[in-house]
């Protein structure tokens, strides 16, 4: 079916009972859709004006609400296309009544972020604009939400349109150049490339720095809990959130998969991931957990390693792991004495604790949250907030350099053409002027259903 005969619809504002529920109604036709349902309304109705009738199912004739309605035309509402938003009862029998009505008169339930690709396909958002939408929905606090509607304004995005067009001007040069060099006596100005690229490349890798110490406000300070099977990291995150969220069990190896919660401590969200004992282990699915514990590891912006020291050496442990751990956590120490290893040579804020004992446990949870809040004091205003952006923004900077390179070293012309397109690609993603199906599709998976 096309984009202009579907017509979608899905319940906006959540399936919690509320005071007003949204139901939200796009595509071709849905002006007519909408109308078959509204009893009071008769022939056409004023665009962006709020009309309040009952309802009815258009088949049964069965009463559904009295609500207001509003209708968009086509190129005026958030997708850009025909588009009506119905404002019910907020509860839930009467706005999935509504929502089945709609369907059986000719809709079909909308997919995860499926208006809002509407809309980028309309050209009423960017995909920078898009993604924005998305971490305004999930913003856990202001400062995320800042930057999030800062995204959403547009003017991040005339930055980057600026970056990529100024690159593709250096690109024309170098082109012009290699095209009509020997006809007509066309050269680069290869110290003004130079000056240029240097430009392009300071505020592009600042723009890369700004954002990765950004991103923690946006995604969450990622703390990852690993080390030796069976060295109470489940318990430790039980007893950090303050409730059971991970199994405990005494036999090694319990955690098989990465658990993940949310906190937030301080006005500061983080989010706790609780991973599988690292270890050599001829079990498959172990092996799998072990894989999914080094990538948290590898993510995490704060590293807690939790160590059992009855069973193991924590400095052996600080070792095995491919960075340093932020702090050392000697667990169960309601089992131990204080000779049981908190004296040790280790590079780390070494911290006893027992799920048993709160008071170590609340200093535990204060050191992470006082290094979430440095993490936060870093965090600057950024152009690029998601790590999509920064991956393609960072391929564009490795693009520019080599390209710059090749310049000062007279390299032909054609290897430094080639190295400014696959940078201006890099730039052209960031804001979807040039991406694939399968990236666009992986995006707006993550949006919830009626955004």
């Amino acid at each position: 079916m096309s984009l202009k005969q579907d017509i979608i619809v899905a319940i906006a504002s959540g399936h919690s009972p509320s005071a007003i529920g949204v139901i939200r109604v796009s595509g071709y036709d849905s002006h007519r859709l909408a109308l078959s349902l509204c009893e009071d309304l008769k022939g056409r109705p004023e665009p962006r004006k709020l009309y309040l009738s009952w309802l009815r199912h258009p088949g049964t004739k069965e009463r559904l609400d009295r609500a207001l309605v509003v209708f968009y035309e086509e190129g005026a509402s958030y997708t850009g296309e025909e588009a009506v938003e119905f404002f019910c009862h907020g509860g839930i029998v009467v706005m999935q009544s509504v929502l089945d009505a709609l369907i059986a008169g000719g809709a079909r339930h909308a997919r995860p972020g499926e208006f809002t690709k509407r809309a980028l396909l309309n050209g009423k958002v960017d995909l920078v604009q898009a993604e924005a939408i998305s971490l305004l929905s999930e913003a856990r606090t202001t400062k995320a939400r800042d930057l999030a509607l800062e995204a959403l304004s547009g003017v991040p995005s005339q930055q980057i349109l600026s970056l990529h067009n100024r690159l593709i001007d250096i690109l024309a040069q170098i082109e012009a150049t290699l095209d009509f060099a020997e006809e007509d006596g066309v050269e680069v100005d290869k110290g003004g490339v130079i000056r240029e690229l240097e430009m392009l490349l300071r505020e592009s890798k600042r723009w890369v720095e700004d954002s990765i110490a950004s991103l923690p406000l946006i995604t969450g300070v990622k703390v990852a809990l690993v080390g030796p099977p069976n060295a109470g990291k489940s318990s430790l995150l039980n007893a950090i959130l303050g409730r059971k969220r991970a199994i405990v069990h005494p036999e090694p190896g319990t955690t098989r998969d990465i658990i993940t919660e949310h906190l937030v401590l301080s006005g500061i969200p983080f989010v706790f991931a609780d991973t599988a004992g690292i270890r050599d282990t001829s079990d498959e699915v172990e092996k799998e957990g072990v894989v999914l514990a080094k990538q948290a590891l590898s993510e995490a912006h704060i590293v807690v390693l939790v160590v059992d020291p009855r069973d193991a050496d924590a400095r052996v442990e600080v070792q095995r792991l491919s960075r340093k751990p932020h702090m050392v956590v000697l667990s169960k120490a309601d089992l131990w004495e204080d000779d049981g290893g908190v004296n040790l040579d280790i590079d780390a804020p070494v911290i006893k604790t027992s799920v048993f004992m709160p008071e170590t446990i609340a200093s535990l949870r204060s050191q992470i949250q006082s290094i979430g809040a440095t993490l936060f004091s870093c965090a600057k205003s950024s152009v690029l907030c998601t790590e999509r952006q920064i991956e393609a923004c960072s391929k564009a900077v490795s693009n520019m350099e080599s390209a710059l390179v090749a310049l000062k070293e007279n390299e032909p012309l054609e290897v430094v053409a080639v190295m400014l397109r696959n940078g201006a690609e890099s730039t052209a993603e960031i804001l979807g002027l040039r991406v694939s199906d399968d990236v666009i599709e992986r995006i707006f998976e993550r949006f919830c259903v009626g955004k």
